[in-house]
C-alpha cells in the first residue's frame, strides 16, 4: 500500500489503483500495489485511515511491516496522520508516515552506506573554497571583486540549489550554453557549479537539493 498526498498543482486523479508486473504490465499474478493519492487541503478520511490501519495490521501479520507507506508534503502533515492513526490503534507498530524527504533519506541509508549528507553550514564553507579556488585559477573574471563577499556565496547556493530542484545537473547546463554565446557570466557560475559537485561525488557526500536525484 502507498497512499501519496499530492502538491496540489499537479492535475491527478484523485484515486488510483495499480497492479504491475516488473515490465510495468497489468498482472494477475504478481503482488499488486495500491496507490491512492489525496489533495493536500483535504484531510485524510477516517475510511482512509482505517483502511490504512488494517492494511499495517495485515501486512505486520505476514511478517511484513514495511509493506506500507504513507507519503505526506509536510511534516505538520506527516505528525497530523500519524497522531489520527494511533487515536484507532494505540499500539500501532510501524506506521510508516513519511515526508517525501524522510523517505528519499530512508533510501540512500539503506541502497548507499557510504554517502552522507551534508549540513547546510559545511556546504557553505565547500562552497567558499571552491570559489577561492576558481578565483585564484582565473575561472571568474566578472565577479573576481564580489567573489569572496558573503552575498555572493548565498547567491551561488541559491543558483546551484534552484537547479538541483529543476533537476538541472552541470553536463545538461554545459550542453545547453554550448549552443548559445555571450553567456560569459553564466559559463562562470557554470564552473562553480561544476567544482562543487566534483567535490561531492569525490567524497560521496550530498547535499539537500541532491537528495532526490541520488535517490533515483
Amino acid at each position: 500500500w502507498l497512499i501519496r498526498q499530492n502538491d496540489p498543482d499537479r492535475h491527478e486523479p484523485a484515486w488510483e489503483r495499480l497492479g504491475c508486473d516488473h515490465g510495468g504490465r497489468a498482472s494477475s499474478r504478481m503482488a499488486t500495489i495500491h496507490i491512492l493519492s489525496r489533495l493536500p487541503e483535504h484531510a485524510p478520511t477516517a475510511g482512509l485511515l482505517d483502511r490504512y490501519r488494517g492494511a499495517l495490521t495485515a501486512s505486520a501479520g505476514r511478517g511484513e511491516p514495511g509493506a506500507c507507506l504513507w507519503l505526506a508534503p509536510t511534516r505538520a502533515v506527516q505528525l497530523g496522520v500519524v497522531e489520527r492513526l494511533i487515536e484507532g490503534q494505540p499500539c500501532l507498530a510501524a506506521p510508516n508516515v513519511m515526508t517525501f524527504d524522510a523517505f528519499a533519506e530512508r533510501i540512500l541509508t539503506a541502497c548507499f552506506e557510504s554517502t552522507r549528507l551534508i549540513s547546510p553550514v559545511l556546504c557553505r564553507v565547500l562552497l567558499r573554497k571552491v570559489v577561492a579556488d576558481a578565483v585564484a585559477e582565473g575561472e571568474l573574471p566578472d565577479f573576481a571583486g564580489i567573489a569572496e563577499t558573503s552575498g555572493f556565496l548565498g547567491s551561488v547556493l541559491r543558483f546551484i540549489d534552484d537547479c538541483k530542484r529543476s533537476e538541472v545537473w552541470p553536463e545538461a547546463l554545459k550542453k545547453w550554453l554550448g549552443r548559445r554565446r555571450d553567456r560569459s557570466r553564466l559559463r562562470q557560475l557554470l564552473a562553480i557549479y561544476e567544482r562543487y559537485q566534483a567535490v561531492l561525488l569525490e567524497h560521496n557526500w550530498y547535499d539537500q537539493p541532491g537528495r532526490f536525484w541520488l535517490a533515483m
